[in-house]
């Protein structure tokens, strides 16, 4: 079963190559082109089809905050998706919610979510 959802996948991947469409929404582009630094945004987790089969449904959105923007790439960490009561609005520390840092592409982004506040990027 694992082994037809990803024929599936990739052969689909394949035709929008072979068609020249891009792999992203025009609401994507205009996300994208305005996010900037310390922006937390909804997104998907930016692992390849096969990662992705061993992480359940429920996990494999997630808010990111962008700590670098490239070209056409975000540099984020992932942070807790958890509803902490005590953490109301969203407040990072380093050692509690920064995890691990990815790359995210137009085609990954969901929703912007806010932007962090200046206690929040002092921890970092």
């Amino acid at each position: 079963m694992k082994i037809l959802k990803i024929i599936k996948y990739y052969s689909h991947k394949l035709l929008d190559i072979i068609s020249f469409k891009p792999s992203y929404s025009y609401d994507q582009h205009k996300l994208f082109k305005k996010t900037k630094r310390y922006d937390i945004v909804l997104a998907k987790m930016p692992l390849n089809y096969i990662k992705l089969l061993d992480i359940p449904v429920d996990h494999r959105i997630r808010p990111f905050v962008i700590y670098k923007k490239r070209f056409n790439k975000l540099y984020v960490y992932y942070v807790s998706s958890k509803d902490i009561s005590y953490l109301k609005p969203i407040k990072l520390s380093k050692n509690l919610y920064l995890n691990k840092k990815y790359v995210l592409k137009k085609k990954h982004l969901i929703k912007y979510i806010d932007h962090l506040k200046k206690a929040d990027i002092n921890r970092l």
